[in-house]
């Protein structure tokens, strides 16, 4: 099954894949230091380069050459990359991308992706997200583009862009979390693994039950997500939809969603108490 759909979404969300010329990951060290852009007059890049024309340079700034106040270049480390997929909630983007009629502004945040190495080992590795069979996402490395930018660029066909499927933007919105705040079913997913270690092998708790906790409770987890990120997360979007006239979000909907998610997490929650009391040494 394809990691993408068929057509992308309708406009730029989480989880869309970019492709761009201007897809560069920085990085800095202690030598990284600011520029300032300057312009050779045509007559001396005649005489020194062969080039007729003014021709633009940058130079190192110091105490002595200060930057201009109105620029942002920097000499930085780097690498350029072909593909970076978005990681601004969908909220955000439609804010930053003037879609209200504001205009484009600021930036949004990617994360660079590259070709997948045979024998990576991706599973349980929170920085790293498999996209595909072919693709990794780099989680680690995180680029800033100009909303600006990708306004042109996708409008003008500079910049192209695919969307992940339903399923795949999901486990990507859980691998982000795991990784940028160490939170989520797949953080629990993890540890759960290591209380079960814990407590076999230095309590002597049988195998089955310290397993059968330890899933309980990663259950546990993924209702709780599925809370947040289903009829409560629907809730606040139809009333931001309609903040104009708020009398008008029909919010029926997800409130019976809402209750849906709560009894099966009180369901899960029970059972696994009663796991975890039968593993406790």
């Amino acid at each position: 099954m394809s990691a993408f759909l068929g057509t992308p979404r309708p406009a730029l969300s989480f989880g869309d894949l970019c492709s761009a010329e201007f897809i560069l990951d920085s990085y800095l060290r202690e030598d990284a230091g600011p520029l300032r852009d300057e312009v050779a007059k045509a007559s001396f890049a005649r005489k020194q380069w062969q080039v007729d024309r003014d021709l633009p340079y940058f130079v190192a700034t110091d105490d002595k050459l200060r930057p201009r106040k109105d620029t942002d270049y920097l000499l930085a480390h780097g690498q350029r990359y072909e593909e970076a997929i978005c990681l601004s909630d969908d909220c955000y983007v439609e804010s930053a991308l003037g879609r209200d009629g504001d205009g484009p502004s600021g930036d949004l945040l990617f994360a660079v992706v590259q070709p997948r190495q045979e024998g990576d080992k991706l599973e349980q590795n929170f920085r790293r997200f498999p996209l595909g069979d072919d693709r990794v996402v780099e989680l680690h490395r995180t680029i800033r583009l100009a909303t600006e930018d990708l306004v042109s660029g996708l409008e003008g066909g500079s910049i192209s862009r695919r969307s992940v499927s339903d399923g795949v933007r999901d486990q990507l919105a859980l691998r982000w979390s795991a990784h940028a705040s160490r939170r989520g079913p797949f953080v629990a997913g993890s540890n759960a693994g290591k209380l079960v270690d814990g407590l076999t092998a230095a309590h002597g708790v049988d195998p089955d039950a310290a397993n059968k906790a330890a899933t309980d409770l990663v259950a546990v987890s993924t209702a709780a997500w599925r809370l947040e990120g289903r009829g409560l997360e629907t809730a606040g979007q139809i009333v931001a939809d309609n903040k104009l006239d708020v009398s008008k979000a029909d919010v029926s909907g997800p409130v019976d969603e809402i209750e849906e998610d709560l009894l099966l997490l009180q369901q899960l929650t029970e059972a696994s108490l009663e796991s975890l009391r039968a593993a406790k040494p």
